[in-house]
């Protein structure tokens, strides 16, 4: 419903990563919120279940309303693969950004997981694509972090 009342431009801006990289946290950062607004834990207990959105207008276009949008992460253990696949496809599928983040570098297991993304998405949205929507890709923005957890015991 608070969606529906904005009059504004919205713009998407959504996180998807491996769980307990940060995404909450970044997104946070996005929200100039340090510590509220997204769950955060500093455990490896996962924190974010399904998907999340804070409202904030936009810092620089008062006439833009950005949408965080925060997912649980790949891998979380108490759910399936394709619950996964399907969440960050329908994520990619709304955003105007897409933020997908991965641990220290750029390798064959994140490059397969963004795979089977754009190709849940691709079949999400069907053969029939309009010259619109082929125009309203999003931006793509790959964060690489390097961090530890603290081991909850």
């Amino acid at each position: 419903q608070a969606l529906s009342e904005i009059s504004e431009t919205i713009s998407v801006v959504t996180g998807v990563g491996t769980q307990r990289l940060g995404k909450s946290t970044l997104l946070n950062l996005f929200h100039s919120r340090v510590t509220s607004g997204f769950g955060l834990g500093h455990t490896l207990d996962a924190q974010t279940t399904g998907l999340w959105i804070w409202l904030r207008r936009h810092p620089r276009d008062p006439s833009m309303v950005m949408c965080l949008m925060d997912t649980e992460g790949l891998d979380s253990p108490h759910v399936s693969n394709s619950y996964n696949w399907m969440l960050s496809s329908l994520a990619l599928l709304i955003s105007n950004t897409f933020l997908y983040q991965t641990k220290n570098s750029i390798d064959s297991s994140a490059t397969e997981r963004l795979s089977t993304i754009l190709a849940v998405a691709e079949q999400l949205r069907g053969n029939h694509v309009s010259a619109a929507a082929e125009c309203s890709k999003p931006a793509f923005v790959w964060i690489l972090r390097d961090m530890q957890l603290k081991m909850k015991l």
